[in-house]
């Protein structure tokens, strides 16, 4: 999947310029921004092309998206959400507080609040995928998921590089996902409870 992110950038690269949405005031444009009909850019938002966003779409307020990055039709990017290089499906949700890096993500995906997607190992290696039970390596040195359609995520969930997540998969609350989860599954980090008398 991660060659995606070279189609999509090629695919940018040809798309007509046009701005056919809402801008707000207070927003930053550079570079090509592709802005679908009935979508909004709301207050405060930095927006660094290339870029596509479909129609009916609402990013920010106070959002930093720097391309390539495609979005679908129907999607919200919430406030103070931070994104890079990615690939969003139509009808997907990332709320506020949140990271995407160098990820795919689904239709009728939903990242709650404080979600955040490494996409750069400690050590600068580039990043490997475990995909039908084999290790690939992509050689990107950065690569944050693939999250199938469907997905939701809770508050406070952190994503680790190279991870699939199946569709229909849910992952609760302050999880740390460190390995694929199938899809229809639900993931949760068992929590310590810690009680000082």
């Amino acid at each position: 999947p991660w060659y995606l992110f070279e189609v999509n950038e090629f695919l940018l690269k040809k798309e007509e310029m046009a701005r056919k949405g809402k801008i707000e005031k207070n927003c930053t444009i550079r570079g090509k921004v592709i802005i679908g009909k009935g979508s909004t850019i709301k207050s405060g938002s930095y927006l660094q092309g290339p870029i596509y966003i479909g129609e009916n779409s609402q990013i920010g307020p106070n959002c930093f998206l720097r391309g390539p990055i495609s979005i679908g039709s129907n999607c919200v990017v919430g406030l103070a959400v931070e994104m890079k290089n990615s690939i969003i499906g139509d009808n997907s949700q990332i709320c506020h507080l949140s990271f995407v890096g160098d990820s795919i993500i689904g239709e009728n995906c939903n990242l709650a609040a404080g979600t955040v997607i490494a996409n750069l190992r400690f050590d600068q290696k580039s990043i490997k995928v475990v995909a039908n039970g084999d290790l690939i390596d992509t050689k990107r040195e950065k690569f944050g998921c693939v999250l199938g359609d469907n997905v939701k995520t809770g508050i406070n969930v952190s994503i680790m590089p190279g991870i699939i997540v199946g569709e229909n998969a849910v992952v609760g609350p302050n999880s740390l996902v460190m390995e694929n989860i199938p899809d229809n599954s639900t993931f949760f980090t068992k929590l310590q409870k810690v009680i000082k008398k």
